[in-house]
């Protein structure tokens, strides 16, 4: 109930949020396009996904939701990084514009800082479920006696590493470091911000709940500050791999 509290309230924030800056903003075409069509692409997977996993049959509306949310907080946080002189998706944007492509050492550098992240974050959630071990968690007790874990259920986990990127990071932290700017440490408070909201969003997906909380709280803290110094990328690629690491290590961690 929390959880979709929570949905409602952000996707009201997005909608509001991206009519107030697009509105007259005719650069706000170029960052819709480029946000709707990352939103289908993303409905597309979401859609085919189930397919695969035989769910077809689940209400279609969640993907309409997503459509919708997604488009706008991609649009609307690319805006507000924009004004904030932030990185949002600077590889991709590199890919458009000849004068800003970043350079190979960029994107190896770009490589080593996910690869020594997503080490950090993995170990860390291995050793803290180790010494606290929490009840298993809905999304992966299907997969717990499984000695193959299917393709489909590892395309859905980094879809919800993308999805959750998008919202919590890409619009929600740069929003509230937008309303921050002017105050002193205000990126880390923006930060700090949504990762509590992040961490309170996965209220219920495992107990005891303090744990998660304080898993998921200090993880949103290291992938804020992907997001701040290098772009949505780097963030979603490591959420991507603790979100597989998760999941096929489950077995051996609860």
């Amino acid at each position: 109930m929390f959880a979709t509290l929570l949905q409602i309230s952000l996707t009201l924030l997005i909608l509001g949020s991206a009519f107030f800056y697009l509105k007259g903003k005719r650069a706000g075409l170029i960052y819709w396009n480029f946000g709707k069509n990352t939103a289908s692409l993303f409905v597309l997977l979401e859609l085919g996904v189930l397919i695969l996993r035989s769910l077809w049959t689940q209400n279609w509306l969640i993907a309409l939701f997503h459509f919708v949310t997604l488009s706008l907080a991609i649009t609307t946080g690319m805006m507000l990084c924009r004004k904030l002189k932030r990185p949002s998706l600077p590889v991709i944007l590199s890919l458009s514009r000849a004068r800003h492509r970043l350079k190979i050492q960029n994107l190896l550098s770009r490589l080593k800082i996910i690869l020594l992240y997503s080490l950090l974050i993995c170990s860390f959630t291995y050793i803290l479920f180790k010494l606290f071990p929490p009840l298993e968690a809905k999304l992966l007790e299907n997969h717990s006696g499984a000695q193959v874990i299917p393709v489909s259920s590892a395309l859905f986990f980094i879809l919800v590493a993308f999805y959750e990127e998008s919202i919590f990071r890409l619009f929600l932290q740069t929003f509230l470091a937008y309303l921050l700017r002017k105050k002193k440490g205000g990126v880390w408070m923006a930060i700090i911000g949504s990762s509590l909201i992040f961490a309170t969003a996965h209220l219920g997906i495992l107990s005891a709940w303090e744990i998660k909380f304080t898993q998921t709280f200090l993880i949103g803290l290291a992938l804020g500050h992907l997001m701040n110094r290098y772009g949505l990328e780097t963030a979603f690629f490591t959420h991507a791999i603790l979100n597989i690491f998760a999941l096929y290590t489950a077995p051996r961690m609860f």
